[in-house]
């Protein structure tokens, strides 16, 4: 039998009995574009009118399942699969016939066949065996044993309903269906589709479509851009000049990207949408979903039950674990609590600590947020409580959820709108989860959490649009069928009409053509962008279309099918000025508007000088060096990047136990004469003895196998040190770690040096430790005009400071001792006559220079950089890029990114 559709109009459908008709809409978004519309319609014929029920497609199906199940229908399964339990069920078919060769992303592979599943039934696929594939075969053993599964288990997803549905109302078993059916949206129907409203239509049903109102001769204009950023910051202009005309215009910016143009979208939108420089912007609804594991709130949710899941189970957690819970907000803790919280964070980072202890975290939190440690303490104990039993249900797990996050203060104080929605959303996704129970079966703690964290990072979540907007910035989709006073879209590129064919890897493509199904062809790509293109060009009488001409160094293309859809008044586009609008009104142009301001220049070089002594380390010098402002932001405005959490056995912690492990070795030998005297086996022994030393102290949180490598690692780097050393002249250990000072101005720095060896002619030779891959470039950075990496030379000037009687040590060189497994070694600079291997004499990279000269430059050099800061130096001049590599603060120097050293 043949599907006859007829189209009807809006005034036609209000006349329909609304207790026999349905409309049934392609998607959510249509439902209230199809209810505005009638309830306008009734608002002009001043009449009550009762309305049809309107409702997606996916629902309407949803209803006639309910019905299924008053008839008697056999058919159904006694339990509906939700989209994330058939993913689950997908997982363990394909992990069961994985055989010797497990794939590498079994998740993947799941939903791509998940995916092929529903696209071989919607668009009735017929495969021929000559195209059959080894994907193909694949895929088809996964299928069959998911329909295994789902038989054992007596359930059915949204697909295998589908289908039986179909054949449900082709027999005669659903005894209620509408006299008429009315679609609203549908531009194309898949065979499945046809296939329902056949068997409908056998039933006695009148399927029709609902003419939709339009423009389609509306004004269409073509403009290029020079780049995506400067398409969106002109599509705002536009924006603001039409609500500037008249603010009760409804208009739209439609992109094909919105997802990934959001934050920069948002970011334009809130700057330009002002019309004076101090007014609130106008509003507009940003129509684009986020994971909800992305809200704020949920993710909030997910730090707070992590981190006491984690608590109870293993007693400890990692210190990011514990950080971002500290900062993570909506609990019952107060805002002093949180601001405490937030220091406690930093705390956290700054200390080595790369395990913490369920007592260490109770301990700090009862000092820095008492009335909040005790409601933590309370969900602690709650769910340790709940979790004795071993492995339980989802269900179970549900209910601790809600308990805990209760017991926290979840969701704190002052919700607004979109965070209530959320929360919503969030609840609602729990009861969801707690009829995982036959498909998940039983979880620990924190594998509950993980996989309700995955159900939370597949599900998409919008806020609800606010009616009083009149400004839209929504995708390709969502703008389709829409009506306002003025449309621009943007990003029409030949990449994005027509894209490029993606066809399901698991379906064979020339099977997939056969059936005209989605993505799977140019062709088809090709038909369904033009469809698109028209059906934007319809939404208003008033349309922009635009494309960027590049994207950063990548030069764009317009779309080759908007040629034919502009008016002839401008056959070729034309470069819009960033500030053109259609108005002669300017006063939402932010360029016009920064013009009329009165702008002063200041050049503020210096702050204010140090009125008393200021202590640091020997970085405050070397950060003056490399950037005045920088050192002025950090030691005087106490302005830092906040340190990455610390990990098991990173670069820090290796390096700490590597300089105390050197630390332990030459306490004990305390000469090269002592060295010499060890045979292979003493040496091995006493390095042997200094590494589990060191060890004690230092790598306490480190796993046990983590730690026995690094000690091994440890042992052979010191080993070879203590070879090259042998090779030295004489000389014994004069200190190690050994504390100094250095004063000048107001600026007093705190020194600890790793090692001073002194010769048997009296001079000292500074030794610090470097445990990265390289060594500093000291040649360069110690002999160019403002020297940096001054670590080794204010040693120097520290001990060559003359004591009671006026006399100066002798500092014959300064040592890097390179500690890495792939290269030990020493290298360094100094005098002529030192005879260290490794060791670069001066003469040598300056012979114009005599050592003791370049020892009094130095010194000269460092009184000069503590002057500086102490008179409050701070101008923003750094002499090479790789100065600021190590920066914090790298957005407050606001420096150009484009330099001649890059």
């Amino acid at each position: 039998m043949s599907l006859s559709i007829d189209e009807i109009t809006a005034e036609t459908v209000a006349t329909l009995d609304p207790d026999t008709t349905v409309i049934v809409t392609v998607n959510n978004r249509l439902v209230w574009r199809v209810q505005a519309l009638l309830l306008e319609l009734a608002g002009q014929s001043r009449a009550v009118l009762q309305l049809p029920p309107t409702c997606s497609l996916s629902r309407w199906r949803d209803q006639l399942h309910q019905e299924r199940l008053f008839c008697g229908d056999n058919t159904v399964g006694r339990h509906k699969l939700s989209p994330f339990a058939a993913r689950l069920l997908w997982e363990e078919a394909v992990e069961a016939l994985q055989g010797d060769t497990p794939l590498l992303d079994l998740q993947q592979a799941a939903m791509r066949a998940m995916a092929a599943s529903h696209e071989l039934d919607e668009w009735q696929i017929q495969v021929q065996p000559h195209e059959y594939t080894d994907e193909f075969m694949r895929f088809m053993m996964w299928r069959k044993q998911y329909e295994l599964r789902c038989r054992e288990l007596d359930a059915q997803d949204d697909n295998q309903l589908y289908n039986t549905l179909v054949d449900a109302i082709a027999d005669g078993r659903l005894a209620r269906l509408p006299a008429t059916i009315v679609l609203a949206g549908f531009n194309e129907f898949s065979p499945r589709l046809r296939l329902l409203l056949q068997a409908c239509a056998q039933r006695g049903c009148r399927t029709v479509s609902l003419a939709l109102p339009g423009f389609p001769q509306s004004q269409r204009t073509l403009r290029a851009q020079k780049d995506r950023s400067r398409e969106w910051i002109a599509a705002a202009h536009w924006a603001a000049a039409q609500l500037a005309v008249n603010p009760q215009r409804r208009v739209a910016i439609v992109s094909p990207s919105m997802e990934a143009d959001a934050v920069f979208a948002r970011r334009v939108l809130d700057r330009e949408l002002s019309p004076t420089p101090f007014a609130p912007a106008y509003g507009y609804n940003l129509t684009v979903g986020r994971a909800l594991a992305d809200w704020s709130a949920v993710r909030a949710a997910f730090r707070w039950l992590s981190l006491i899941a984690t608590l109870v189970e293993r007693r400890a957690v990692k210190p990011r674990q514990l950080g971002e819970a500290l900062l993570a907000g909506f609990c019952g803790a107060t805002a002093a609590e949180q601001s405490a919280m937030a220091v406690l964070d930093a705390r956290v980072r700054d200390s080595q600590t790369i395990a913490w202890h369920t007592d260490q975290v109770f301990s700090q939190l009862d000092r820095q947020a008492p009335d909040f440690s005790y409601v933590f303490r309370q969900a602690y104990a709650y769910w340790q409580q709940a979790t004795a039993g071993g492995r339980r249900t989802t269900e179970h797990w549900t209910q601790v959820v809600r308990e805990t996050l209760a017991l926290l203060g979840f969701p704190g104080q002052a919700l607004s709108s979109t965070n209530y929605q959320v929360c919503a959303a969030f609840d609602a996704l729990l009861h969801t989860f707690s009829l995982l129970d036959q498909y998940a079966g039983r979880l620990s703690g924190t594998s509950a959490i993980a996989l309700l964290q995955r159900m939370a990072r597949d599900t998409m979540f919008q806020p609800q649009r606010d009616p009083n907007v009149r400004l839209d910035v929504l995708g390709f989709l969502e703008a389709e069928y829409g009506q306002w006073d003025a449309v621009w879209v943007l990003g029409l590129t030949d990449e994005v009409l027509p894209a490029s064919p993606d066809p399901n890897p698991f379906l064979p493509v020339p099977a997939l053509a056969r059936a005209g199904a989605p993505r799977a062809t140019a062709e088809r790509e090709k038909r369904w962008a033009m469809d698109m293109l028209q059906a934007l060009c319809s939404v208003a009488p008033s349309v922009v279309l635009s494309y960027p001409l590049a994207d950063a160094d990548r030069a764009l293309r317009p779309s080759p099918l908007i040629g034919n859809l502009v008016n002839d008044g401008i056959p070729e586009p034309t470069v819009a000025a960033p500030g053109l609008a259609e108005s002669p009104d300017a006063a939402s142009s932010s360029l016009a508007r920064s013009m009329r301001l009165p702008l002063e220049n200041l050049t503020d070089n210096t702050g204010l000088p140090l009125t008393q002594t200021l202590e640091a380390g020997s970085d405050l010098l070397e950060t003056q060096a490399l950037n005045p402002l920088w050192a002025y932001v950090r030691y005087r405005l106490l302005a830092k990047g906040l340190k990455p959490y610390p990990e098991s056995l990173n670069a820090a912690i290796r390096g700490t136990f590597l300089h105390s492990v050197a630390q332990k070795v030459w306490e004990m030998l305390a000469s090269s004469e002592r060295l010499s005297q060890l045979d292979a086996d003493r040496q091995h022994e006493l390095v042997t003895q200094a590494v589990e030393m060191a060890a004690e102290q230092t790598l306490g949180g480190v796993s046990p196998v983590l730690a026995m490598l690094e000690k091994e690692r440890s042992h052979v780097i010191m080993m070879a040190l203590l070879d090259l050393e042998r090779d030295r002249p004489a000389f014994h250990i004069s200190g190690v770690e050994q504390a100094a000072t250095w004063s000048h101005a107001q600026v007093r720095v705190n020194l600890r040096v790793d090692r001073i060896d002194e010769t048997e002619q009296g001079a000292l030779v500074v030794m610090d430790y470097k445990s990265g891959q390289r060594t500093p470039d000291f040649q360069k950075d110690w002999l160019r005009p403002q020297p940096v990496n001054l670590q080794l030379p204010l040693y120097a000037t520290v001990l060559r400071q003359p004591d009671e009687a006026g006399h100066r040590r002798d500092v014959e060189a300064l040592l890097f001792a390179k500690l890495n497994a792939k290269q030990t070694g020493l290298a360094g600079l100094g005098d002529s006559g030192s005879g260290i291997g490794g060791l670069t004499p001066l003469a040598k990279v300056s012979p114009q220079e005599s050592w003791a000269a370049l020892l009094d430059r130095w010194e000269h050099s460092l009184q000069e950089l503590a002057r500086q800061f102490s008179d409050g130096a701070a101008e923003n001049l750094t002499w090479a890029v790789k100065d600021l590599t190590y920066c914090d603060v790298l957005p407050f120097l606001r420096l150009e990114q484009e330099s001649e050293d890059e």
